[in-house]
């Protein structure tokens, strides 16, 4: 058999050469399309031949992707194209692709895509030199390029930027930013490093903001409520007194925010070991009022 291919490809050159690199990717495994795609990239110089030899009948995996653009410094016209109509969600992976073609000024023809990279672009500055000063970025970006980036976010605002930096970030972020932080910061609060209680603090300034939806003030309302019956009282101080984090009034608003959820929870175990009372009891207080920033009608 390999006799035959060698004879063939003697007779018909480049040709057969394409047209089996692109058999190998359609139908082979995982193991024969990297190495082909891996043989292909390091034996062409122009990318669009390349493409068409591997992705002629087969569809490229974002990584694929990455791998063909990373290999030359430049991207034609028509691969930027193919890339486009490759890629059918936008992960991290899928915006880092994008950023790329942006870089080698290819954009995206439809408005929801050049948006998203725009919105990418103007994020991923700001999360490469995080500033109080540009802060203000954070409030225009939408939620696909947040939604992809939710990581970077969370680790720049806990272990890269400073403490004052972060808090502005939270106080200037957008509603898609706020939900990410609503939704990924409670996972710190358990850890013992040095970032939980700036996650905390960063908690508590994203669920009091305006922009913040209020169904996740409320289930951040509820998570606070919680450290605040269990934490220890260095680990409360910790966070009102940390430099650059809270607010004069804010560091009080979380004091009384957190003694507050203390009396309500020692109310409540009192009227758990009572007798049950043949008259209704008087309903205590609900606990939406114990939120200083509450939209509830809260102190």
């Amino acid at each position: 058999m390999a006799t035959v291919v060698e004879r063939a490809r003697t007779r018909c050159g480049p040709s057969l050469d394409a047209a089996l690199a692109a058999a190998a990717v359609a139908h082979g495994d995982t193991r024969v399309r990297t190495a082909v795609i891996t043989r292909v990239l390091g034996l062409t110089r122009r990318d669009d031949v390349a493409w068409r030899a591997l992705f002629g009948t087969a569809t490229p995996t974002t990584a694929e992707v990455l791998k063909v653009l990373t290999t030359y410094e430049r991207t034609s016209k028509d691969v930027a194209e193919a890339v486009f109509g490759a890629l059918k969600t936008l992960g991290r992976a899928e915006l880092d692709v994008l950023a790329m073609l942006a870089d080698r000024r290819h954009l995206p023809t439809t408005a929801g895509w050049r948006r998203v990279v725009e919105d990418d672009l103007r994020l991923r500055g700001w999360l490469d030199r995080p500033s109080a000063r540009t802060a203000s970025e954070l409030e225009k970006v939408h939620d696909t390029a947040v939604t992809a980036r939710a990581h970077q976010i969370v680790h720049v605002l806990l272990e890269k930027a400073g403490t004052e930096t972060a808090a502005a970030a939270v106080r200037h972020a957008g509603s898609a930013v706020l939900a990410v932080l609503c939704r990924e910061l409670p996972r710190r609060w358990a850890q013992s490093d040095a970032t939980a209680a700036r996650a905390v603090g960063l908690a508590y300034l994203a669920a009091s903001s305006d922009h913040c939806a209020e169904a996740l003030t409320d289930e951040v309302e509820n998570r606070l409520g919680r450290f605040a019956v269990t934490a220890k009282e260095e680990r409360i101080a910790e966070i009102a007194q940390m430099p650059g984090l809270l607010s004069r009034r804010e560091a009080a608003d979380w004091l009384r925010f957190v003694a507050g959820m203390r009396q309500h929870h020692a109310e409540s175990r009192k009227r758990s070991a009572k007798p049950v009372p043949r008259s209704p009891a008087k309903k205590p207080p609900p606990r939406a009022g114990l939120w200083p920033f509450s939209r509830k009608g809260g102190d």
